[in-house]
């Protein structure tokens, strides 16, 4: 969507160690010569560009959206970035950052592409939260006549037992 929006490249990073790397992008669909363009796998230090500094980011207040961090030239002269986190399922910690691309001299309107990418962070980071309404758990088959009967561990996950005789 924001490749689409904006024509420019979107990226999606995440955190390895203290490193930032690209594990998906969408190319702009602009009829211009010149795109930014990464290589999957590309990997660059946290405190570098928009994307890897997104990955250092605090958790914004509730209800808030994320911040979008901008970079000019971090990585190449002449690219500018703005990235913005996306949390995990506590909205603790980054796992991913999600952003534009482009070459400096075109790109679009910062502040207009930050709103985009907070709120594309928000929306992705809201989609990985856990379903407050699950669907129920298939109960598995009896085991009646295996001399086996059915437990569960304190986290719910379901295991057979040797009877105890009592």
């Amino acid at each position: 969507m924001l490749a689409e929006r904006f024509g420019e490249t979107a990226l999606l990073t995440v955190r390895e160690g203290d490193e930032a790397v690209a594990i998906d992008q969408v190319l702009g669909t602009g009829s211009q010569i010149v795109h930014v363009r990464y290589r999957t796998g590309y990997r660059h230090p946290l405190d570098v560009a928009a994307h890897g500094r997104a990955l250092l980011a605090p958790p914004p207040p509730d209800g808030e959206r994320p911040a979008a961090i901008v970079s000019d030239g971090a990585l190449e002269p002449g690219v500018q970035g703005v990235a913005a986190p996306i949390f995990d399922v506590r909205g603790a910690a980054p796992i991913a950052s999600i952003g534009l691309v482009a070459p400096a001299h075109r790109f679009p309107p910062v502040r207009e592409v930050a709103d985009a990418v907070r709120t594309a962070a928000a929306g992705v980071s809201r989609s990985v939260q856990p379903d407050p309404h699950p669907p129920a758990r298939p109960r598995p088959p009896p085991l009646d006549g295996v001399g086996l009967r059915p437990t569960q561990d304190s986290v719910g996950v379901d295991h057979a037992v040797l009877p105890t005789g009592r």
